[in-house]
């Protein structure tokens, strides 16, 4: 039954690719030059594995390694690639600009526009991989406090979860390999996958001011996009050893840390939620898979989160709850990167505090449970049934199912982040988290997918 939940843990990083990928870009024609002009455009080859890719005109030769070379063509130049594995490898496909080649050993661009092609090798023997599996086997573990150790990289997703889909993205494995390509699609300098990417906050002066309705609005959209191009950054870094998405998070990760002030105004608790659901993760990964980012910049980050953003969360809330849900993923995160145990034990009671009273399940009787803070009281938005035909509805679920999702999401991924640290939220027996959760997700999906209930 633990399963069901727990494959999150491999398929939130592709859901993110995909959903984040290619969120709310804009849709540009090539970057060529004026009418008649023939100015030259380039082509970037990121390559990843033990390889050669070299080009028909001569100017594209990559050697070992994961690395990424580029040559200069002229307008409307027709260029055809060619990938060489060295003993031992296979190449396993085509991304990003030749995609459309597959697994062909050649592939073949008009430079019509800027190109941007990638091209995995993987180990042979990569295509049988075994099954994923529940568990998380990682790298290294630091001591926390109480003298506790946390397993790194941590934050939603392992070492053995990142390895399992940079293999099957090598492998075109889906849905991973379709999320990967949308995530890679756009170049604009404000698309979150983009090797252009550039940095949008934090504002002049370093305090986010995010009021109701996102009036007003002086940071806050900036950290969103920020914070979601950090963490999909990481991972395109880790899955194609392009150092150049590395170093999008890292200017990223060290703008926050070195810039960002304070957060004001209603909604600062949530905007430092939400920053702190993404720049965490994107920080794990980047610090624990030698991506090059210096020990005085990751201390730096550490104090942010610690004198920044945790004042924000560490009392919880006593509004909507995923208000809160999104302040408990939030708490465990920067536990698990300062290595703070007190920080994530803290997030780990408010989430046994706060799932019951936000998913419903017939146990509870003729109401739900009350608030765990605040006036001991919410809204359920109408909601005035409450029995077993109504298992998993949540407090929002009448609100509208935007902040359901938001609820189920944050509530899936504190539990995933606590499943790599060995905290077993999901089997909890006073909270019944795996059947509120698991109903909930099975009750909304039948709305969701436009289920006729009267049918069921």
């Amino acid at each position: 039954m633990a399963s069901k939940l727990q494959i999150a843990g491999y398929l939130w990083a592709a859901v993110f690719l995909a959903t984040y990928g290619g969120r709310n870009e804009v849709h540009r024609s090539g970057g060529g030059s004026a009418a008649g002009a023939k100015s030259d455009l380039v082509l970037t080859v990121s390559v990843t594995g033990n390889d050669r890719i070299t080009d028909s005109a001569g100017k594209i030769n990559c050697g070992a390694g994961s690395t990424v070379c580029s040559g200069s063509y002229a307008t409307g130049a027709s260029v055809t690639l060619t990938a060489t594995a060295n003993s031992g490898y296979a190449f396993a496909g085509w991304g990003g600009d030749c995609a459309s080649a597959g697994s062909s050993l050649t592939a073949s661009v008009t430079m019509s526009t800027t190109r941007n092609c990638t091209a995995t090798f993987t180990a042979s023997g990569i295509h049988s991989r075994a099954p994923w599996r529940p568990c998380c086997t990682t790298e290294f573990t630091t001591s926390g406090g109480g003298g506790s150790s946390f397993k790194h990289p941590g934050i939603l997703v392992s070492q053995e979860q990142l390895d399992y889909i940079k293999a099957a993205v090598a492998a075109h494995q889906e849905p991973f390999y379709a999320a990967f390509q949308n995530a890679t699609k756009y170049s604009s300098t404000t698309a979150i996958g983009s090797l252009n990417y550039q940095v949008q906050g934090p504002p002049a002066g370093g305090i986010i001011d995010c009021g109701p309705y996102s009036n007003p609005d002086t940071g806050c959209s900036a950290a969103d996009r920020d914070t979601a191009a950090a963490y999909l950054q990481a991972l395109l870094w880790y899955i194609t050893g392009n150092k150049t998405y590395a170093n999008n998070a890292i200017k990223i990760l060290n703008a926050y840390a070195r810039n960002l002030k304070g957060y004001t105004n209603s909604n600062a608790p949530l905007q430092a939620a939400w920053d702190t659901q993404k720049l965490p993760r994107a920080a794990e990964i980047i610090r624990y898979t030698n991506a090059g980012w210096a020990d005085s910049d990751i201390a730096q980050f550490k104090s942010m989160l610690n004198t920044v953003a945790r004042p924000q969360l560490i009392n919880g809330s006593g509004s909507n709850g995923n208000w809160e849900i999104s302040m408990i993923e939030g708490l465990m995160n920067i536990g698990v990167f300062n290595d703070d145990r007190a920080t994530f034990d803290q997030g780990v009671t408010y989430w046994k505090q706060r799932i019951p009273a936000y998913f419903y399940y017939h146990t509870d009787g003729p109401s739900p449970v009350p608030l765990p803070r605040g006036a001991n009281y919410t809204t359920w938005y109408g909601q005035t049934v409450f029995d077993d035909r109504v298992d998993g509805i949540s407090q929002e679920t009448c609100r509208d199912f935007g902040h359901a999702q938001y609820g189920l999401a944050g509530a899936l991924n504190a539990a995933e982040t606590a499943h790599i640290q060995d905290v077993d939220l999901y089997n909890d027996a006073r909270t019944k988290a795996m059947l509120r959760l698991t109903s909930a997700l099975e009750f909304h999906a039948k709305y969701l997918l436009a289920y006729n209930q009267d049918n069921g």
